[in-house]
């Protein structure tokens, strides 16, 4: 009754790279090779920029209670654009977890160098919906250029989020892109438990899991962030501690039982068939939960001005999001969702997967997945004699959308676990490049060794992949360490 897809087929194409220019450490943004966008709305949300999260001020403190909208991401960086050339495009998106609500994308305070690629910036949100509009950068002046994009909502309008957008005009269409070989992987482990009533008789299997994950010492070694979330509670979504006042989630180098303690969630956080998940993985991945500003504080209170709905808590000094720091750019997102029942949030499934994609951006589909142990249909399944509440269907097209993998609540979801956390071992074959490339221009060089055979240029990711099929040879298997070199001839976008 368990459908676990191989780890291989869904994890072998990781897309993590450190892509350097000019000895600057960044990685490429997510490009449309046609640089269209059909009608005001991206059918695809596109590059989350630089996921830095860090935001001047606090432009959301002050929104009515009755506006709910979460904008994504925090910053976009439209990399560099050939002068005289439109630049590929980035995605902004708003996610309504309100209300009706219009939407308001303001760029009059940015270069002009910036456009919009929308015939209209005001979108209207029904509850539960998703928009995006995408940013393009058209290069007239060579050097750096900042925008900063003010999205407002409601009537009156208030400041939902103030987002910073970069680009730079560079001359010349001649470009090296050098990336350093690293084995393993960085991960962010987003591990969200049902905590409802029902999942009591399953709490003690669930917690067993938990502790046998925590147990396997080849996995702790990687570069981890695990942390654990509920679907209910005055928070849903927000990452819970193993002790107040410490970080809420666990890194290389912490002592992996304590996972056990932060996963303990205990089954009165929601009711029986009002599991709010898709809702909870929203807050926990927006603003404000992974919210940083520049407001100093000493104690909670301090934040907000001490009002009892403030979203924010006080950390290092600093009033931010509770999830703030867990999410990292360069870091694969595996989510984990353990749950007797479905979701019930509004919306559709369509809308939050296409959320979760713009948290890495839509061509870097291979760096988030959704993983379900959920009951898989189509009837509840059974643990001896106990059943599975319901069938979690919703869940399973998440799964299913995003290339995660599938394991049964009735099952041991351990199982599931450790094939996510094996991930960190599977080589990188994937590489971004940082501007739009002519194919028949690419060359790549693996040390010293200049490769004519062994990888591949994937136009729609705008990135080069290794096949891996001999380990012996580096132009097939780059070795740990070694540097590559891909030089190209970058495109130009007129429109």
């Amino acid at each position: 009754m368990r459908r676990i897809a191989v780890l291989g087929a869904l994890l072998g194409a990781l897309v993590l790279a450190t892509a350097c220019e000019e000895g600057a450490t960044r990685c490429g943004p997510d490009v449309s090779p046609s640089g269209d966008v059909p009608g005001d709305v991206a059918a695809d949300p596109g590059d989350p920029g630089d996921q830095g999260f860090d935001a001047p001020g606090d432009p959301g403190a002050d929104i009515p209670a009755n506006v709910d909208v979460a904008v994504v991401p925090e910053r976009l960086d439209l990399g560099k654009v050939r002068l005289g050339c439109l630049g590929g495009s980035g995605a902004l998106c708003v996610v309504n977890r309100g209300p009706a609500v219009a939407v308001d994308f303001d760029l009059s305070a940015c270069d002009p160098q910036f456009r919009l690629k929308s015939a209209d910036p005001l979108v209207t949100l029904p509850a539960g919906g998703e928009a995006c509009v995408r940013v393009a950068f058209a290069a007239a002046v060579a050097g750096d250029a900042t925008c900063t994009i003010r999205v407002t909502a409601g009537d009156p309008a208030v400041t939902l989020a103030e987002i910073p957008v970069t680009a730079r005009g560079v001359d010349g269409d001649w470009r090296t892109d050098t990336f350093q070989m690293v084995s393993g992987q960085a991960i962010d482990l987003l591990f969200v438990v049902d905590d409802s009533p029902s999942m009591c008789a399953h709490a003690g299997r669930v917690l067993d899991a938990f502790d046998a994950f925590a147990g396997d010492g080849a996995i702790w070694k990687a570069d981890f962030h695990v942390g654990v979330a509920g679907m209910g509670g005055d928070r849903p979504g927000t990452l819970r501690a193993a002790t107040a006042g410490t970080r809420p989630w666990l890194a290389r180098g912490d002592d992996p039982t304590l996972l056990r303690t932060m996963a303990d969630l205990g089954c009165a956080g929601s009711s029986d068939g009002a599991e709010a998940g898709f809702d909870a993985i929203r807050r926990a991945l927006s603003h404000p939960g992974l919210t940083v500003t520049d407001q100093p504080c000493e104690a909670d209170a301090d934040c907000c001005g001490g009002t009892e709905d403030c979203p924010y808590l006080c950390a290092d000094g600093l009033c931010g999001g509770p999830n703030a720091g867990f999410l990292r750019e360069d870091a694969q997102l595996e989510i984990v969702v353990v749950s007797d029942g479905d979701d019930h949030s509004d919306g559709e499934v369509g809308p939050f997967t296409d959320f979760l994609r713009s948290l890495k951006g839509y061509y870097n589909a291979n760096m988030m997945h959704l993983n379900a142990v959920v009951s898989p249909g189509p009837e509840p399944c059974t643990v001896g004699e106990l059943a599975a509440a319901e069938v979690g269907a919703r869940w399973a097209e998440a799964a299913t959308q995003t290339g995660g993998m599938q394991g049964s609540i009735c099952d041991d979801p351990l199982a599931l676990f450790r094939d996510i956390g094996q991930a960190c071992f599977t080589p990188r074959v994937q590489y971004f490049l940082t501007a739009l490339a002519e194919p028949a221009t690419i060359a790549v060089q693996v040390g010293e060794a200049a490769c004519l055979e062994h990888w591949r240029y994937d136009a729609p990711s705008n990135s080069v992949i290794f096949d891996h099929q001999d380990p012996a040879d580096p132009c097939s298997t780059p070795p740990e360490g070694v540097t590559i070199e891909v030089r190209y001839r970058s495109l130009c976008l007129t429109a």
